[in-house]
């Protein structure tokens, strides 16, 4: 989808005819990796939301987990246990995402309004990326999921 892109942008497609909001989808895409392979979510709800589901479900709950998993908070994913192998197609594709949006000029990078810190989750992509440069290729092919919903 990417190189869709670059396609479209040398050719000058109109926005009417491309993928929408394909950009904020490429910043959910990092931030998902993220959450389950660390389990720490670079989200973060306005204020005036967080305080309206407070008053909704009561002081006890996290809004940002109740937003991402709502109802199914115990059952949200959290770091593995042990280390889990990606592919090199997805480490390519993580690299590639990354430097797609590096260089998109800053009004042009639609983060969403949930990434209050979108430089914070680059940082944690380019930390996964280096600490699973290494990883088996057989290892990685497991048949299990990694990211979760």
């Amino acid at each position: 989808q990417l190189k869709v892109n670059y396609i479209e942008d040398s050719l000058g497609v109109l926005d009417i005819h491309r993928f929408p909001f394909f950009t904020e989808m490429l910043w959910y895409v990092l931030d998902r990796y993220v959450t389950c392979l660390t389990g720490q979510s670079h989200f973060d709800l306005p204020e005036e939301e967080k305080r309206r589901m407070r008053l909704e479900k009561g002081d006890h709950i996290d809004p940002n987990k109740e937003f991402l998993y709502p109802g199914m908070v115990n059952e949200a994913p959290g770091a593995p246990t042990k280390h889990v192998h990606l592919t090199q197609e997805e480490l390519r594709g993580l690299k590639f995402i990354v430097m797609y949006l590096y260089q998109r000029p800053a009004e042009l990078r639609n983060v969403p309004d949930l990434i209050p810190n979108p430089g914070k989750l680059i940082a944690s992509v380019r930390n996964i990326i280096i600490e699973h440069k290494d990883d088996c290729p057989e290892s990685a092919v497991t048949g299990k999921y990694i990211l979760r919903w």
